[in-house]
């Protein structure tokens, strides 16, 4: 075998095995959005997500960016109660296998100022912590 033809071979296993990973880097951000068409209604939100028993801390610490139809942009840090020590009458946890489920009871009759289309932007703060430990998150804005 030939020099070249052993170059080319090397090369072409090195990409196959670099190819073959499967660590995928999980998002550190997830959006969501409301087309709110009366700004006289009032809405009530709330955060469901599913938390490994595993996880370490009594608390997911969370950052939302709110950024309205007109651009203005509201910031809030969030820290989500995810065990029975720190549960209190805004969080429902309801223990499922090795998950806990958590309802967290974020904003009651909240109103949106402008009509449109609003965005928001849930970020972990430290996703390595969230890192197969923190599943399903939504956001319901009802």
């Amino acid at each position: 075998m030939r020099i070249k033809d052993k170059v080319l071979l090397l090369t072409l296993v090195s990409v196959i095995l670099c190819s073959c990973s499967t660590d995928k880097p999980e998002p550190s951000v997830q959006w969501f959005r409301l087309i709110n068409r009366n700004v006289g209604k009032t809405y009530n939100i709330d955060f469901s997500l599913r938390v490994s028993r595993a996880y370490k801390g009594h608390e997911l610490p969370l950052r939302l960016e709110i950024l309205s139809p007109e651009g203005k942009r509201y910031v809030d840090t969030l820290r989500i109660p995810v065990n029975r020590e720190t549960h209190n009458h805004t969080v429902n946890i309801i223990p499922s296998g090795v998950w806990n489920d958590i309802i967290w009871h974020y904003r009651k009759d909240v109103s949106f100022p402008e009509t449109g289309k609003w965005l928001f932007a849930v970020h972990y703060i430290d996703p390595e912590k969230k890192k197969g430990k923190v599943e399903e998150l939504e956001m319901r804005i009802k």
